[in-house]
């Protein structure tokens, strides 16, 4: 594979040009910040846990609104909790010039918060300041620090920047302290009952402060993520959509809540309302950025690329699963597959893991690899679930096992009927009937693929709910499985308007145009020769300006390239 180089530069010049670039990215990354978990103070327990993690996170949102400064992310920052590292080793593995750490004690109505600003290189402290403040201070005290911390780096800092630093989400405390709880419950939920405790907080909060705008988004979230518990669609996405929209009719410039209908509805709109409102907000041109993505805009691959690096460091084994991504798509194979099968060895149990490998191995058309690495997963995962049977039944299929794939994919009717929602279906009776076709078994393979039809146009006439099976795709999904219907039952013309249909609504799935074999009846078809030629093209163009992008990731991220074992 043709690898992108800075050209035949002699040794000299192409060391000190790469000098030039690193003190260059040096100098840019010294108004650069990671904020630790503060702890208690020594010796005190009375503080909650909900209370210390929230105030430390909401510090470290409001730092995040100054486009000047690059703020890690929590997810980051915030596993260095207890670590024996010193300042200066985190600030290496981080990539960030300085760090904020502190504590947090409560008394009462009486709040006792001490900051700490130290410089990653000779772990001296640049600004440091003890608050003692009454509860309703808590704002004050957040909007101060960060304030101050924007002076001591000499970060730019807008009026509109300003503002939003100084806004307050709430006066009432015991509202906040609520709201805290509920988020706390949010963060890394496994259970129905996480969800339902959480609401009881958010109801409190809302109870408290009718105006707090926040609690309703979160409780916007509840319902969403009730989804995955067999919620009946529509009443959580209605009900998610209710309580998004309640926030942004409370305030018209709050882009949180657009964002919120945006992921919710898929809905561009949504999210070049929210740009216009603050072009510098970071989750909105991350958002935005994968739109642009998608549709082969190259300009919106910085903007990906920079939300991930506030999420990169070194000992983080999440960032080999970034990274492999990343190189992946660049179609840099060798080298995502390094990183992928990094990641699966530092954590074996997470699903996420697979599946990275599993689209690699797909896209490289790698039919056994594929196979070992989707019967490790299945095999580990108890109970399954459809995601892993789609997955384990396309690698029997790709490797022509259809016995076994027949055998995996009709798991999912045990599935549905643990389902709360009775009308729901997953959408896999044509892909089950096409197994039993071609194993001879027709009758039976006819009927499925002719319930699947019934299902996929009730989704579409509003009859039926879209299910609790990627319900983001809204109808897109349902008109890719007419068309495959209509393509396997030779009407070629149905096909290719189901194919419009399905590309109106934006479903991507590339692969599945590509290698489908439900679609073989229409590869020949110019319209669609057309269409694969024109999503490979849009790849060739993202992997390309990705490969370009990667260089300047790597430099800003100290990720040697290639990785010393692959360079042999």
């Amino acid at each position: 594979m043709q690898r992108l180089s800075l050209g035949r530069l002699p040794g000299r010049a192409l060391a000190q040009q790469l000098n030039m670039q690193k003190n260059r990215v040096a100098d840019k990354q010294i108004k650069s910040i990671a904020v630790l978990p503060f702890t208690n103070l020594k010796g005190d327990t009375s503080t909650p846990a909900y209370l210390i993690e929230g105030v430390t996170e909401d510090i470290l949102n409001q730092l995040s609104k100054i486009n000047d400064l690059k703020v890690k992310s929590s997810l980051a920052s915030f596993s260095y909790r207890n670590s024996d590292l010193s300042i200066k080793e985190i600030g290496e593995n981080l990539n960030v010039k300085t760090i904020l750490k502190g504590s947090i004690q409560r008394q009462g109505d009486l709040l006792r918060c001490r900051t700490s600003l130290v410089d990653c290189v000779t772990e001296e402290i640049i600004w440091s300041e003890q608050y003692d403040r009454k509860m309703d201070d808590i704002f004050k005290v957040q909007s101060d620090i960060a304030l101050q911390i924007s002076t001591k780096l000499k970060a730019n800092l807008s009026d509109k920047e300003k503002s939003r630093i100084n806004a307050i989400p709430t006066a009432n405390t015991e509202a906040y302290e609520s709201y805290l709880q509920a988020t706390a419950l949010f963060k890394g939920f496994s259970t129905k009952a996480e969800l339902e405790s959480a609401l009881k907080f958010l109801d409190r909060a809302i109870r408290l402060d009718p105006k707090f705008i926040s609690a309703y988004i979160l409780k916007g979230d509840y319902f969403y993520n009730m989804s995955e518990f067999g919620m009946p669609y529509p009443k959580w996405k209605d009900s998610a959509k209710f309580y998004y929209q309640k926030a942004y009719e409370m305030n018209t410039q709050k882009v949180d809540a657009l964002l919120s209908l945006y992921y919710l509805e898929r809905d561009e709109k949504y999210i070049e309302k929210a740009y216009s409102i603050d072009p510098n907000d970071k989750p909105t041109k991350l958002a935005l950025g994968l739109i642009k993505w998608g549709e082969g805009d190259t300009t919106g691959i910085p903007w990906v690329l920079e939300a991930n690096t506030e999420r990169i460091r070194r000992d983080d084994p999440n960032s080999n699963g970034t990274l492999g991504s990343f190189y992946g798509n660049a179609h840099d194979f060798k080298t995502a597959e390094y990183y992928l099968v990094k990641q699966l060895a530092l954590d074996t149990t997470l699903g996420a893991n697979y599946n990275r490998l599993i689209g690699l191995y797909n896209e490289t058309n790698e039919k056994t690899k594929l196979l070992n690495i989707v019967r490790k997963w299945y095999n580990m995962s108890n109970p399954k679930n459809s995601w892993l049977i789609d997955r384990m039944h396309w690698a029997y299929l790709m490797n022509g096992k259809l016995d076994s794939a027949e055998i995996v994919l009709s798991q999912n009717f045990e599935l549905e009927k643990t389902f709360e929602d009775k009308t729901q279906k997953l959408p896999v009776r044509h892909r089950l009937g096409f197994i039993k076709y071609m194993l001879g078994k027709k009758e039976e393979g006819i009927k499925l693929i002719e319930e699947e039809k019934q299902n996929a146009s009730e989704i579409i006439s509003r009859k039926r709910g879209i299910g609790v099976w990627n319900p983001q795709t809204s109808f897109g999904g349902p008109y890719y499985d007419l068309m495959c219907i209509a393509a396997f039952q030779g009407n070629n013309q149905l096909a290719l308007e189901y194919m419009d249909s399905s590309q109106h609504y934006k479903f991507d799935w590339p692969w599945g145009y590509r290698h489908d074999p439900l679609l073989n009846g229409i590869r020949k078809e110019p319209k669609f020769v057309e269409y694969i030629k024109k999503i490979d093209d849009r790849d060739m163009r993202i992997a390309a300006a990705l490969n370009r992008e990667m260089r300047k990731f790597e430099l800003e991220n100290n990720i040697p390239y290639p990785p010393k074992e692959l360079k042999n």
